[in-house]
């Protein structure tokens, strides 16, 4: 019985300690939340989104809901537009906790 007890409060212990990390991460990703932005904006070669401080997923929709771009392990590289044609764009990063932001971006 006491076993058993001891067991439970292992798990109990472990459980803990897990959400306090995940905590942890999740508000280093919340505190950049507000400084990640996409620039140059509007954008006409190139663009990158700055303020990223782990690795993510960028995905680019047009304003129809169409995805354009795709790029994973994204740590800040820039991104070529010239291809693109002009209009509004949205930037969804996506991140290792699913969290996500967007930012919208002009091509010219």
């Amino acid at each position: 019985m006491l076993k058993n007890y001891l067991f439970i409060f292992f798990i109990f212990i472990c459980a803990s300690i897990s959400a306090q990390i995940n905590d942890k991460e999740s508000s280093k990703i919340a505190q950049t939340d507000k400084n990640i932005s996409v620039h140059p904006n509007p954008a006409k070669q190139v663009f990158q989104v700055v303020g990223i401080e782990h690795s993510a997923t960028l995905r680019m929709y047009s304003v129809l809901g169409k995805m354009v771009n795709e790029i994973e392990n994204y740590h800040g590289q820039e991104i070529n537009v010239q291809d693109m044609r002009s209009g509004i764009y949205l930037v969804n990063i996506q991140f290792s906790n699913q969290k996500s932001i967007t930012r919208k971006l002009i091509v010219e």
